[in-house]
């Protein structure tokens, strides 16, 4: 991809650009296996979910996954920057194949996606909306298959 002053290989920029998003849907999977097992020890959960996703080198006595305070005083709020990530790519994907691309700087660009998204505000629960939109329930599908040109 083109950045200021460069161009960057595009499996770079791929990692760059999903590392964040990959460790809020880690960070969301060890809230998900700690709510299902409150029991299990915390570091020992992030530990194997870092060995296995990240092949991190075990350190079971380091908490380093409370590094987020959501992770301890706002149960569940991990998985919104997960799922929010999966939506944002299918709504992105939908609209290039509606409208075209929109990076190249489309004037008509955000009065189109106003008329189809914004446009509703709180009139509209945001699902029904972004399902409207798509035209079926939000699916994982389009980050994937973004995340997956970095392996081509």
């Amino acid at each position: 991809g083109k950045c200021v002053g460069g161009e960057v290989a595009l499996d770079e920029s791929m990692r760059t650009k999903y590392a964040g998003i990959v460790m809020d849907t880690a960070w969301a999977l060890f809230e998900i296996r700690m709510h299902h097992d409150p029991g299990a020890d915390p570091n020992q959960v992030w530990t194997d979910i870092t060995r296995r996703y990240f092949r991190i080198r075990p350190h079971p006595e380091l908490s380093w996954w409370a590094v987020r305070g959501q992770l301890v005083d706002l149960p569940g709020y991990m998985l919104n920057y997960a799922l929010g990530a999966i939506m944002v790519a299918d709504v992105r994907a939908r609209a290039r194949e509606l409208h075209g691309p929109y990076v190249a700087g489309d004037p008509t660009w955000y009065a189109w996606v106003s008329e189809r998204l914004y446009r509703f505000g709180l009139e509209r629960p945001s699902r029904e909306v972004a399902e409207d939109f798509l035209g079926r329930p939000i699916s994982p599908k389009a980050l994937l298959d973004d995340m997956a040109r970095a392996r081509r």
